[in-house]
């Protein structure tokens, strides 16, 4: 985003009082009149996740977060109207083509025929929302069966939340002590007495 108020003094003052354009320090376009204001979005500040096949939810979360922040959700959830005034279609374009360079690159041929951020957003709902089978049943597999082995008590937590996170990321819900079972699950022998003080505590154990 380039507001404003952050662009340089050194640039020329408008001479015309009902329309400038400014240049902005991140080469963003900033179009300004006495009513409305173009904003550009930087993708690749604001939005730096790039969607792949298997990360939709996480990707969704960053978008809906930024387009609610600056009350542009209307521009996913409602198509635009064939009456749209001319600077309502000048922002869209705007927010689809930041959309479109948060994408990967083998998802966007998929995507070039989508005119509007709404159509686009849909688009990449109906197609990404559910993730394949296979993927989860992946994931929690590797849940399953990871051991601890020579791994260090540090790098073991690690690859437990590495995965636990990517579970999350395909819409997955995976409670604490659920996580906590397979985090002791994976211990070897000679942690059976540490296992055992835990399994007899009378309150949950966070991943923390």
């Amino acid at each position: 985003m380039a507001p404003l108020n952050n662009i340089s003094d050194s640039l020329p003052n408008p001479t015309n009082e009902t329309s400038s354009i400014f240049l902005a320090p991140s080469n963003n376009i900033i179009s300004l009149n006495k009513n409305d204001q173009l904003i550009s979005i930087n993708a690749a500040a604001q939005a730096p996740l790039k969607l792949t096949t298997t990360n939709y939810q996480s990707w969704q979360y960053q978008w809906e977060t930024l387009l609610t922040a600056y009350d542009f959700l209307q521009f996913i959830n409602e198509p635009p109207s064939t009456t749209a005034i001319s600077v309502y279609k000048r922002q869209d374009h705007l927010i689809r083509s930041a959309m479109v360079a948060s994408l990967s690159p083998e998802i966007i041929p998929f995507v070039t025929i989508d005119k509007t951020s709404y159509v686009l957003w849909q688009n990449l709902a109906t197609t990404y929302v559910k993730p394949p089978y296979a993927r989860i049943m992946s994931l929690r597999e590797n849940l399953n069966t990871i051991q601890k082995g020579n791994l260090s008590i540090t790098v073991y937590l690690q690859k437990i939340k590495e995965i636990c996170t990517k579970i999350a990321s395909v819409g997955v819900h995976i409670s604490a002590d659920e996580v906590f079972l397979h985090v002791i699950h994976g211990f070897p022998f000679e942690y059976n007495s540490i296992a055992s003080t835990l399994r007899a505590r009378e309150t949950a154990i966070t991943f923390q």
